[in-house]
């Protein structure tokens, strides 16, 4: 009896699968990814609420720069809070990229985090190499036609 009850255990035991849990670091890299987008669509919609009420002329003096700082919170506080969420981004897009090299975890989580914190990180490069691109077009096509 002693060994059929031996057997029994060692069956019930080998039966046991070993299950694959999600990477800790892959879900808060996903949370984060996820919270900072959301923050940044809403800072986004609050920017260009406030510059709508903005006008500046083609050389700012330094009181109409003052002005604007003091009359529009909303639009210092709405940049402020996106360098945050792209600092947290950054952050975000690490621990996604540790979890990626973590073995007998679950990718799914990791993946999705580093997507969701590099894209925004991606696009505001493109956008800063497109607008550096087209400002130095539109400087040389002006200078070319003798326009100071």
């Amino acid at each position: 009896m002693n060994s059929e009850h031996d057997q029994h255990e060692n069956i019930s035991f080998d039966n046991q699968e070993t299950k694959i849990k999600h990477s800790g670091l892959g879900i808060a890299s996903f949370i984060i990814g996820t919270i900072s987008i959301v923050l940044a669509i809403v800072m986004f919609i609050l920017l260009s609420m406030s510059v709508s009420n903005i006008i500046i002329s083609a050389e700012p003096t330094e009181e109409e720069i003052l002005e604007l700082v003091s009359s529009q919170p909303l639009f210092i506080t709405s940049i402020l809070v996106l360098l945050i969420v792209l600092f947290i981004q950054i952050i975000g897009a690490i621990i996604g990229v540790i979890s990626l090299f973590i073995k007998n975890r679950k990718k799914l989580f990791p993946i999705l985090g580093t997507i969701l914190n590099l894209l925004p990180i991606l696009a505001i490069v493109v956008l800063l190499l497109l607008s550096l691109i087209i400002g130095t077009y539109t400087t040389s096509t002006i200078s070319s036609y003798g326009v100071a």
